[in-house]
């Protein structure tokens, strides 16, 4: 009996999450996740969200980064191999809600390869600083 129970967890193992994330709220892995994601307007001095993100007054409370794994993924937003990075912020202040009606919570961005996709409005205003976010 106990080696069947063995035998059913480990092949429900690969159909587990769909993101299999790892959670983190140590600054230094905070840090290096926002400075994978690049600030694209090149009018603004910043390189990336770590050094965006602080100038805006907007703090990071936890990451989740995550894969998509074979089988788990809904093409055309996830696919498999795909690497989700999910940032949980404050709310922002009244002077970043007047340039962009933007909210706290969640901004999620997509890597796939080389490139990045913002997944909600907030994300895409820290990534491009343009509010036509088109979803």
């Amino acid at each position: 009996m106990k080696s069947i129970l063995i035998a059913v967890l480990f092949a429900a193992l690969p159909i587990s999450s769909a993101f299999a994330d790892e959670s983190t709220t140590d600054t230094k892995k905070i840090k290096a996740a926002l400075a994978r994601i690049p600030v694209t307007d090149k009018d603004l001095t910043y390189k990336n969200l770590a050094e965006r993100l602080p100038k805006v007054g907007m703090t990071v409370e936890y990451i989740k980064i995550g894969k998509v794994g074979k089988g788990e993924d809904e093409p055309p937003y996830f696919l498999a191999g795909d690497e989700v990075i999910d940032i949980f912020l404050n709310e922002p202040n009244q002077v970043v809600k007047a340039i962009c009606p933007i909210s706290g919570g969640r901004a999620s961005y997509v890597i796939r390869g080389k490139k990045i996709i913002p997944q909600t409005r907030t994300a895409y205003w820290l990534m491009t600083n343009r509010c036509d976010f088109k979803g």
